[in-house]
């Protein structure tokens, strides 16, 4: 029994050993399998990381491939560009050999390009059109059309005309001076072929003397001529002014530019008549303070001499306007659509006629103002020392450096004061050949004189140097010879207007030179207005016509050699 018991647990034991042995070979199996499965996803990561390097080195090429692309492209477009450039440049050098071989030629190659690549009315070059696309528009473009309407509008006027110069800024001045004289030309051209008529039907009726400072309104037919053409004299500064505004600003800019011109044409308004102008009020208080500046500042003070700045006031008006609207535009442009209306018509309007009213009634006009006066007393002193030779030279380049603002007035107002002076010694028994009486009649006689030649200089200037003005210059080259003959400054200011630059400068010294000659061989005159209509009256008539057509000829000489070719 015993030994079947031991037998039994012994089989019971091996029975277990095997099963152990079996398990540790399940163990040893289970090991080799984690093992293998390490170096699996050992080999995985590798082959990921070796995988995530090469795309990364693919990318990398890639880019590096794009820069090198758009490289290659960049240097094609840079060699495209100066290809362009240089067939430009040989084109542009043939057309001047066109032109320089044939007139004809040009004729027919520029109307050309007109039909292809602009408008009838406008003769710009096509090609300066695209360079200067940016600076050169008219400055209303960017706003909407009711407060930008004359961008379009100024390109289709047939007189503006820009000319091809460097410098962009230039060429937008140019063009916004050039369509405020466009606009001005009919009024000046009319006033002044009236204002000469009117001196002629005096004349034939026997007053170019007896008429004396009322010539050319003595008789009632020759006086509403020369109302008439008064009037449209008067809106040439104002028109002038208010087209220069609208080219700047559009079509809110034309009123304010209007207002600035009239303010430059009449002055600031007298003071004399006023219940303050003693410096009280209507129930006998004193002015304070600020009521006393504006009464001695913004008004024309019986001293103060004549506050309008003439045309070179217009121009500055002009300017003036449209900025202050182009600003007004600027700060009103974040106002909702639905108030384009109220700022065109209420906003714009009232601010820059304000604005503008104020700046010249408080600094163009006094400051001309006290230029007037101090240019009289100028004139007065070298009357008192004798010095009527190099006097006669300043008159004539006065009455010839703004053509009917400060300058002229003062002058005018210097002769006649000298007449006035003269009729006093009359009055005393003095002899009308005595040299203190010719004195007062050479200092007339050089200011008519001057005012006789700027219009027939820059008429002749049109005619015999015709490539440097517009047509509509030269169109007014015969009313010029007229209101020059008349001794009507105002015939130059057009293209004064056009290119002050040139203009002024030939003007000035052209004038006084003739007056210098007038006052050096003692030409007289005894009337202050007329010019040729009343030659009867000129001491010296033939030296007279000589200095003046001496000095028309040096103005149109010097204005053809200082002004450049215009390509319309």
């Amino acid at each position: 029994m015993q030994d079947e018991l031991n037998k039994e647990k012994a089989e019971g034991a091996g029975v277990n050993l095997e099963k152990i042995a079996e398990a540790e070979t399940e163990v040893l199996k289970v090991e080799e399998g984690i093992n293998t499965a390490d170096e699996i996803l050992a080999s995985a990561k590798e082959e990921a990381e070796k995988s995530e390097k090469d795309s990364s080195e693919k990318e990398v090429a890639e880019e590096k491939k794009e820069e090198a692309e758009k490289k290659e492209e960049s240097k094609t477009e840079e060699s495209k560009t100066e290809n362009e450039v240089s067939d430009k440049e040989a084109s542009e050098e043939k057309k001047d050999e066109e032109k320089d071989s044939s007139e004809n030629k040009e004729d027919v190659k520029e109307a050309s390009m007109e039909n292809k690549d602009s408008s009838e009315d406008n003769k710009e070059p096509a090609e300066e059109q695209k360079e200067n696309s940016e600076e050169s528009k008219a400055p209303a473009e960017g706003a909407n059309d009711t407060a930008k309407g004359p961008a379009e509008e100024i390109k289709n006027e047939p007189a503006i005309f820009v000319p091809v110069q460097e410098e962009c800024v230039g060429r937008e001045i140019y063009s916004w001076l050039n369509y405020g004289v466009t606009h001005m030309l009919p009024f000046g051209i009319a006033g002044g072929i009236l204002i000469v008529i009117a001196y002629l039907v005096d004349t034939i009726a026997g007053y170019s003397l007896a008429g004396d400072v009322n010539f050319g309104s003595v008789t009632p037919v020759a006086a509403i001529l020369k109302y008439i053409g008064e009037l449209a004299f008067g809106m040439m500064i104002p028109v002038l002014a208010g087209y220069i505004a609208k080219a700047i600003a559009g079509k809110p800019g034309f009123a304010v530019g209007i207002i600035g011109g009239l303010f430059a044409s009449l002055g600031n308004i007298a003071l004399a008549g006023y219940s303050f102008a003693e410096g009280k009020f209507i129930d006998g208080t004193a002015l304070g303070g600020f009521s006393q500046f504006v009464s001695k500042w913004a008004f024309q003070q019986s001293y103060g001499g004549y506050t309008g700045s003439g045309f070179l006031g217009g121009i500055a008006a002009g300017f003036l306007a449209g900025f202050i609207v182009l600003g007004l535009e600027k700060i009103c442009e974040n106002l909702p659509e639905e108030s384009e209306t109220i700022k065109t018509t209420i906003i714009y309007p009232i601010a820059g006629i304000f604005f503008t009213g104020i700046i010249m009634c408080f600094v163009i006009n006094p400051f001309v103002g006290l230029i007037n006066d101090a240019v009289y007393r100028m004139l007065a002193t070298m009357y008192d020392v004798g010095m009527v030779a190099f006097l006669g030279l300043i008159l004539g380049a006065l009455v010839a450096l703004d053509l009917n603002g400060a300058f002229k007035k003062a002058t005018y107002v210097f002769g006649i004061k000298m007449l006035s002076t003269a009729s006093v010694y009359f009055a005393g028994g003095t002899s009308v050949n005595d040299p203190e009486v010719q004195v007062f009649y050479v200092a007339m006689a050089a200011i008519m004189v001057g005012t006789m030649v700027p219009a027939v200089g820059v008429g002749l200037a049109s005619l015999i140097f015709s490539k440097k003005f517009t047509k509509e210059e030269k169109c007014s080259a015969i009313p010029n010879f007229l209101m020059g003959i008349s001794g009507i400054t105002e015939g130059a200011i057009p293209i004064a207007a056009a290119d002050p630059l040139r203009t002024i400068p030939s003007a000035v010294v052209g004038a006084a030179v003739a007056g210098f000659l007038v006052a050096q061989f003692k030409c007289t005159v005894t009337v202050p207005f007329g010019g040729l209509f009343v030659i009867t009256g000129v001491g010296n008539p033939i030296v007279f016509i000589v200095a003046w057509l001496v000095g028309s000829a040096i103005t149109c000489v010097m204005l053809g050699l200082l002004k450049k070719e215009v390509e319309e």
